[in-house]
């Protein structure tokens, strides 16, 4: 709106916040608008407590761009070496160029469960 250009918005969620009606309705509104948007998704397979398998029908979390017509890459979250060469330049000048918002699905490790953070020594 003020014609600034060249900028790029960057947001972080986990798996879990992808089930819901606002990551849906700000998805869709950002791919429908060709947005500059970089999402990154952490997937540890759990949201809260409840697997991935619960949660969506379809076989990756990747695949939930498909239906907006969003740009998706997945990486191994756990090699710090591939997130750096994953959102170094790619999805940046992706979204700086016009192709609207791009995922980037960062499959991670879950060390423990919500209930045993004080075993787990995050409490």
């Amino acid at each position: 709106m003020k014609g600034i250009t060249g900028m790029v918005g960057v947001a972080s969620i986990g798996d879990g916040a992808t089930s819901t009606g606002s990551f849906h309705e700000a998805l869709n509104q950002a791919a429908i608008e060709k947005l500059p948007l970089v999402l990154v998704v952490a997937d540890n397979h759990y949201a809260y407590s409840t697997p991935t398998s619960r949660q969506f029908a379809c076989e990756n979390l990747a695949d939930k761009a498909v239906g907006y017509g969003v740009e998706v890459q997945s990486v191994d979250g756990t090699d710090l070496n591939a997130c750096f060469e994953s959102l170094s330049a790619t999805p940046f000048a992706r979204a700086r160029a016009g192709h609207g918002p791009q995922l980037v699905v960062a499959t991670l490790l879950r060390l423990c469960g919500p209930r045993r953070t004080r075993r787990c020594g995050l409490y």
